[in-house]
């Protein structure tokens, strides 16, 4: 049997250049929500202000992969939707719904090829983002995963993971018909005043399967609510110091 899931990283779709998003965002650690935001407002705050606001998505991307889920509908009557904070989910998602015995055949929108770091992983509590490909390789899985990333995706082709196809043709997913749809939001990579730009794109892919099963109520929160506030505290804040300019 061969079960096929389509992973869609949110990160891949944020429409900066690789040495801004060095200056900009987060290093993608995983951070309790509360300190992640108190990190966020500083970007928002100081230096990166007029530029972190005119961070946005590449919209035309998004719209062909949902004018193709829209299109497909019909083939879509038993796909699953599972929607995380952050990528090293899909690993629990797998585990629970794909048999060792079973080919595995990912396709992953992504920014990253989370194939990183110790070879040796074997527990699922050193799960995290950036180690979930290994993790599975581990416990057996036979995967074959098809890397759809951007053209300035940090990663070394010749100590690339075997078993990750990198290729740029975007379209490539349109090549199967996911059994599973895995969504992530990564908050570290991803800007809180595009929440609202995460969650329509959610709302869109649940119009066309079967079901949706949601991680945490923490994804879909828009975090640039608690953001923007706390940003116009720390801002008047400054200002009643006289250092609003400095």
């Amino acid at each position: 049997m061969t079960t096929n899931i389509l992973s869609i990283d949110w990160d891949y779709f944020i429409d900066i250049s690789k040495s801004d998003k060095v200056l900009y965002f987060l290093d993608g650690g995983e951070y309790i929500s509360q300190l992640m935001n108190q990190i966020w407002v500083q970007r928002y705050v100081f230096e990166n202000k007029d530029k972190m606001e005119k961070v946005y998505i590449e919209k035309d991307k998004i719209n062909i992969l949902t004018d193709w889920l829209k299109k497909v509908k019909p083939q879509l009557k038993n796909t699953e939707l599972h929607v995380a904070l952050g990528h090293q989910d899909i690993a629990g998602l797998i585990m629970d719904k794909v048999d060792l015995k079973d080919d595995l055949n990912i396709i992953n929108i992504d920014d990253h090829c989370d194939s990183y770091g110790n070879e040796d992983i074997v527990e699922e509590k050193q799960v995290n983002c950036g180690n979930w490909v290994i993790f599975l390789e581990n416990r057996g899985y036979k995967m074959k995963i098809d890397w759809i990333h951007r053209k300035d995706s940090d990663f070394d082709k010749e100590k690339l993971n075997k078993i990750i196809t990198p290729t740029l043709e975007y379209e490539k997913f349109k090549y199967q018909i996911p059994d599973y749809i895995f969504l992530c939001k990564s908050p570290g990579f991803s800007p809180p005043h595009l929440d609202v730009e995460f969650i329509t794109l959610f709302s869109k892919i649940f119009e066309y399967v079967k079901e949706s099963y949601i991680f945490t109520d923490e994804v879909m929160q828009n975090r640039y609510r608690v953001v923007k506030k706390m940003a116009e505290e720390k801002e008047k804040e400054l200002e009643n110091l006289g250092l609003a300019n400095i």
